[in-house]
């Protein structure tokens, strides 16, 4: 009976190379996976302006031997769209209302037109804001993606 014995050298940085470079195994993966989620969540993005929509993007970096992959929205309303709002009463700035009436009266044959001061006064009130139900477009992306 033969037996054969080899031995393996790795360089770690050339493993890290392989796994984590630029053009690593894991990088591509998961660059690919990011692409993907990315794209799944613009499908998903509900749109009024477009802006939203547009404003998704992503990014890929390594710390180490770990490669993270990173989707979102720098948009500072997009938490409410996907969290959806809780209804509340919303503060509308005071402002002031004053009411003038113009009248004209005859002196010496001319109309001299008069304003009159009625009132004054200033409203600060609040309307209500009416609950909207989230639309988690990231969250339901990845869900496709990854099957999480």
């Amino acid at each position: 009976m033969a037996t054969a014995i080899a031995r393996v050298r790795l360089s770690e940085g050339a493993l890290r190379e392989y796994l984590t470079g630029a053009n690593g195994v894991v990088t591509r993966y998961v660059i690919r996976q990011t692409r993907q989620i990315t794209n799944r969540a613009k499908l998903y993005t509900p749109v009024d302006t477009g802006n939203l929509r547009a404003s998704i993007t992503s990014a890929v970096f390594t710390r180490g031997l770990s490669v993270f992959g990173q989707v979102g929205t720098p948009v500072e309303y997009a938490l409410a769209v996907h969290e959806g709002l809780e209804a509340k009463a919303v503060p509308v700035q005071a402002h002031a209302v004053r009411a003038y009436v113009i009248r004209a009266h005859q002196n010496n044959g001319r109309a001299v037109p008069t304003m009159t001061r009625l009132a004054s006064t200033r409203s600060a009130h609040s309307r209500q804001q009416k609950a909207k139900p989230g639309r988690p477009f990231l969250r339901r992306a990845l869900q496709d993606v990854l099957g999480v």
